[in-house]
């Protein structure tokens, strides 16, 4: 009898670190490729991304970590609070690790992440852009991806961890 209880322990406790591997939501992917409009992403994660002709708004929400956004070729550069606005032509950006939230506007956007919490998307009306969030690449499988939408659209890309 004691045996069988010690196995039936043993077997419970092998179960915890499983469950809590299977409760860990893997980061949400974006892809948008050629965007027109407006994009925000809101979250945690890893972005990387550009802009033909634009504006790119970076607010850092946890500004004590040790990550810092990072916006390059700005032609005008202004701070408000802990957001960065930067408006130019062939504008890039990356921003790894920490809280944030990037607003895009302009044409030729290109973007992808690996990250947790929400996009809005709202793309023009005649030439959009495409986007994915099934982890396919916009720039070279233009053809898997969707119009960005032209009404102003809501998508949670992973939720945020407790």
């Amino acid at each position: 009898m004691r045996p069988a209880s010690l196995l039936i322990l043993l077997a419970c406790l092998a179960a915890v670190p499983a469950l809590a591997l299977a409760a860990r939501t893997d980061p949400g992917h974006l892809s948008i490729s050629d965007g027109r409009g407006l994009v925000t992403v809101k979250g945690r994660g890893t972005v990387i991304g550009r802009v033909d002709v634009g504006r790119v708004t970076v607010t850092d929400l946890t500004p004590a970590d040790a990550t810092e956004p990072l916006i390059f070729n700005c032609d005008q550069e202004a701070f408000r609070g802990s957001a960065t606005v930067c408006t130019g032509d062939k504008l890039r950006f990356r921003m790894v690790g920490g809280g944030w939230k990037i607003q895009i506007s302009g044409s030729g956007i290109d973007l992808s992440a690996a990250a947790r919490g929400t996009v809005f998307m709202s793309g023009d009306s005649h030439r959009p852009g495409v986007y994915s969030v099934t982890g396919v690449d916009c720039r070279t499988e233009a053809q898997e991806c969707l119009p960005l939408p032209w009404e102003p659209t809501t998508i949670v890309l992973a939720p945020l961890e407790p």
